[in-house]
């Protein structure tokens, strides 16, 4: 019975590393500016990185005339807890020197397709292994 429960806590790290592996995303810059960007595609968030260096991270951004507009949000602590606030944001688009999407890794979505697999196929070796008391499929 002890090795059920080794077998239940590998099931659920491996499910646990494949879904981090999985979320792994990027920042991407792009040739296209907040105005383009914002037109063609659902884009629910941007970076923009402004002519004095600064990265701002615009959420739900739009563009209105010469501005990039949307939402920043900043994580206080407050009476001992993480607050979330969200704060209007308004960059000129003069201002903005340099545009990135957030995008998915590919080497994250590479693990989670490997990491599964290698471990099914190590479970399985280890399922027919008479010294690990699981009887192989026969």
């Amino acid at each position: 019975m002890r090795t059920l429960k080794g077998l239940r806590h590998a099931i659920a790290a491996l499910a646990l590393v494949t879904y981090l592996a999985a979320c792994v995303h990027t920042w991407r810059p792009t040739n296209l500016q907040p105005a383009a960007l914002v037109a063609d595609q659902q884009v629910q968030q941007l970076r923009v990185t402004t002519s004095d260096g600064e990265q701002i991270v615009v959420r739900s951004p739009s563009v209105a005339r010469d501005s990039l507009r949307g939402e920043r949000v900043r994580f206080e602590i407050e009476a001992g807890r993480f607050v979330e606030r969200r704060l209007p944001v308004v960059i000129a688009l003069a201002d903005v020197t340099r545009v990135e999407q957030l995008a998915p890794g590919a080497g994250g979505t590479a693990l989670a397709i490997a990491i599964p697999i290698t471990a099914l196929g190590l479970l399985g070796v280890l399922a027919c292994d008479p010294k690990t008391n699981y009887a192989c499929a026969r």
